[in-house]
């Protein structure tokens, strides 16, 4: 057994206990769980599908922080995981999904051919297309977006697209956070003001 999955059965274990003690209000504060790491070449979401069902199946909210990051050249393949994801059923929330906010026409042309590009586009698309079919939220963090993708936008060209093009063509209203404002001294207030004035 990992220790995840140890993790997830202490938290569910004292969630029980909690109601069966009648705590009914801190046993709903053990909301949801999270799945945060690095991913490494051979990162693969399906490790952690049975984790992550469970938790769902106990009525926990299920997150997920996928396609923050990618070897160069490698976005499809971010995409293609992503997909798998969505289409397993396991989670409420992708959080920080910076591979599905990349502007397709602004990759760097000697890195993804036009026929990679059009495959990437039209990937994102059906992406958001089964996100809202089984009303997946969407949490960015602007700053904090910004600061993780930098690398790859220096290698690979690209640009995100706009806030308002993800709710008006992909019609995905997201869950704006400040991730950690500790760490990148910003607020929630300030991750508005700047979708605000970036369009």
């Amino acid at each position: 057994i990992t220790k995840s999955q140890q993790l997830v059965d202490w938290w569910l274990a004292i969630q029980n206990q909690w109601i069966a003690e009648g705590r009914y209000d801190d046993a709903a504060r053990l909301f949801g769980v999270d799945s945060v790491g690095f991913e490494t070449t051979d990162f693969n979401y399906k490790a952690k599908v049975q984790l992550l069902q469970k938790a769902r199946d106990h009525h926990l909210w299920v997150k997920f922080h996928v396609g923050e990051w990618w070897h160069t050249g490698g976005l499809k393949h971010a995409l293609d995981q992503i997909q798998e994801l969505v289409q397993s059923g396991t989670v409420h929330q992708l959080t920080n999904t910076i591979a599905l906010l990349v502007d397709p026409n602004t990759l760097d042309h000697r890195l993804y051919t036009a026929r990679q590009i059009r495959e990437i586009s039209d990937l994102q698309r059906v992406i958001f297309e089964e996100m809202r079919t089984r009303g997946i939220a969407f949490e960015i963090s602007p700053t904090s977006n910004e600061i993780m993708s930098r690398a790859s936008r220096r290698e690979e060209g690209w640009d995100f697209i706009s806030i308002a093009e993800l709710m008006t063509r992909h019609h995905i209203i997201p869950i704006i956070t400040d991730d950690d404002p500790g760490l990148i001294g910003t607020s929630f207030a300030q991750e508005f003001l700047r979708l605000y004035m970036n369009g």
